[in-house]
């Protein structure tokens, strides 16, 4: 197992290093940069890449520093992939002295009291599979339960045909949904609610890469995910599309079909299939102090998730304010605002705090999660009754 080898304690320790953990993680170091921070992630490289939208609310309360904004201004408002939204977070967290190694640990508290007995704060951002909520939380949610199940269909072409009509309408059809609130995607929606969402993504090559995505019963989730003849939609291991896979779910295939032939898309590939489920969960807890005093969070997909390509927006939220709780809950002192009338109310605000209420300031960070995660699974909730139909589409161009 890989460790820090040097002398300095790390002050904080990430396990989990994906972009919602390296976000957190930067904006604590700029925070307060004499604070020591080690990220630990067991995968050489990032496991998930689709095009994302991500627009300004993402980008809320971030830290005012130069290079930082210049790192968020060339994400903002472009279709980019979240393996370059890793990369260049990556590259600024090692840029700025965050050390980052790759390990698999099973144990945390085990690892945490071996190795790192001093370190103060802990954050678990290792993904919707969590080791860290599954040991040290005990994998206690709130709630959890699945909204819809949905097979995405991924293949290439060599051109997107799109004549003036439907470009006038996805323009009046997308200022709609800027407005609705989807920070990650365009999202084009027909009239009757019979939602088409299509990813694409073109790369150097100009071979267009889509993922069209339809809705399915749950017989037809199973029929895929478990299987019949060998045969398996997974993430790991996608299905090929054939006839007998047609005959295995003939209605999603349908569907797929009557949207490729609407898109007059001439398909260059072999068409992939992966079955899964869009679900809902928030963790009971997402700060707790152990027995020796040391603080444990959880963020991103580790803590809580929403489907409809909310779950990164609510990551990067979460992130900027969980950093400025670590170092106000670390460094006291640290000015954590560079607006001066912010500054001074922040500074009567933790001293009149520090008076009269003895709770940490970590702990604002559970109170403030409660209120998010609320608000978002509504909002599913809600979204959920109006895609009861065929196919969604969703489009992002690289």
């Amino acid at each position: 197992m890989e460790c820090n080898t040097s002398l300095t304690t790390p002050d904080v320790i990430f396990i989990g290093a994906g972009p919602v953990g390296l976000w957190t993680a930067i904006q604590t170091k700029l925070l307060e940069p004499k604070l020591h921070i080690l990220m630990f992630e067991k995968h050489p490289q990032y496991q998930r890449s689709h095009p994302l939208k991500m627009s300004m609310t993402s980008f809320w309360n971030t830290i005012n520093d130069t290079e930082f904004q210049r790192l968020i201004y060339s994400m903002l408002g472009k279709k980019i992939s979240t393996n370059d939204i890793e990369q260049s977070l990556l590259t600024f967290a090692t840029k700025i002295g965050i050390q980052i190694l790759h390990s698999h640990i099973d144990n945390p508290m085990s690892f945490i009291n071996t190795y790192y007995p001093k370190v103060k704060v802990v954050v678990g951002s290792d993904g919707s599979h969590s080791i860290v909520r599954k040991t040290i939380f005990g994998d206690k949610f709130a709630y959890n339960y699945n909204l819809k199940y949905i097979a995405d269909f991924r293949y290439t072409i060599n051109s997107v045909t799109d004549d003036s009509k439907q470009r006038k309408k996805k323009k009046k059809l997308q200022k709609h949904n800027d407005d609705d609130c989807n920070d990650e995607h365009d999202r084009q929606y027909d009239n009757d609610y019979d939602k088409e969402y299509e990813c694409v993504t073109k790369n150097k090559d100009n071979v267009t890469e889509i993922t069209t995505r339809c809705f399915m019963s749950e017989i037809e989730y199973n029929k895929l995910k478990h299987g019949n003849n060998g045969m398996k939609a997974t993430f790991k291991d996608p299905a090929t599309y054939n006839e007998q896979f047609v005959n295995l779910v003939p209605e999603v295939c349908a569907k797929f079909t009557n949207k490729v032939t609407k898109q007059k898309h001439t398909i260059t590939s072999p068409i992939t299939v992966t079955a899964t489920h869009l679900d809902v969960y928030k963790c009971e807890k997402v700060v707790m102090t152990d027995a020796n005093g040391r603080y444990w969070l959880l963020v991103g997909d580790a803590a809580f998730a929403v489907p409809y390509f909310r779950a990164l927006n609510d990551g990067l939220l979460a992130g900027s304010l969980v950093a400025r709780k670590i170092v106000e809950t670390i460094s006291p002192y640290t000015n954590i605002y560079n607006f001066l009338p912010m500054r001074l109310a922040n500074n009567i605000y933790r001293t009149t705090k520090a008076l009269f209420i003895s709770s940490d300031p970590i702990y604002e960070y559970q109170y403030w999660f409660d209120l998010l995660s609320h608000y978002e699974t509504s909002k599913a909730n809600v979204k959920t009754l109006f895609v009861e139909s065929s196919i969604v589409e969703y489009s992002s161009f690289k």
